[in-house]
């Protein structure tokens, strides 16, 4: 399994053609390319409504997980392999739909949490009544609340990656990437206030070292 990274970022085909969804989606893709990830994070458009930025940016940022989700960890990440979604012996997530508290939350395996999240988001930023299409439509008063944990769940996914599947993404020629990728989500949520203290503590020893150079 050799890491290939042919394909490119899935935009969300309802806001695909808008010309509002065009111009963010530009600077989405420069910040993402910079080579200063942590100041391109803290720069969103200075135009426009910082929540269509936030939902863009949620959009990028799931369509870079399920890319690496699917060339490397769907093939190392079974039911078998790990039961439960974890990260680490002190850290289990057990899945509950953040759109609906009433369902009670379940011990999925981690392949299953991970497909079970991707389509949660997919699903919340495919709803104009959540995420609106056109310009100018009311956001819903739980917009934020709800981006915040679309960004908590893909860091739960970094987090099961790297206590349980490291080796499968340096076999696979794959961690510079990786952790590009998780360097580019910790300054963006960080910039913008989106995941609490608590769910960075799976991942402080990749905090310490990857993003802030500590040996």
């Amino acid at each position: 399994l050799m890491w290939n990274r042919k394909k490119t970022f899935v935009p969300n085909r309802k806001r695909l053609n808008t010309i509002r969804y065009k111009e963010l989606q530009r600077v989405a893709q420069a910040s993402l390319g910079s080579s200063n990830l942590k100041e391109a994070s803290e720069k969103p458009p200075q135009a426009g409504d910082k929540r269509e930025w936030l939902g863009i940016m949620a959009d990028n940022f799931t369509n870079e997980c399920m890319i690496l989700n699917d060339q490397i960890a769907v093939h190392v990440c079974t039911s078998t392999s790990c039961s439960c979604m974890s990260a680490g012996p002190n850290y289990k997530y057990l899945w509950q739909d953040p759109s609906d508290k009433s369902t009670k939350p379940l011990e999925l395996s981690a392949p299953e949490y991970t497909s079970t999240c991707f389509d949660w988001i997919q699903k919340l930023l495919d709803d104009e009544a959540f995420f609106p299409q056109e310009e100018g439509n009311p956001f819903p008063k739980d917009f934020e609340k709800l981006i915040k944990k679309i960004f908590q769940r893909i860091v739960r996914i970094y987090a099961h990656w790297y206590r349980t599947h490291l080796s499968d993404f340096e076999s696979a020629g794959a961690v510079a990437h990786l952790n590009t990728c998780f360097r580019h989500l910790y300054f963006f949520c960080e910039a913008n206030q989106l995941v609490d203290e608590k769910d960075w503590q799976p991942l402080s020893t990749e905090v310490a070292v990857i993003v802030n150079n500590k040996s």
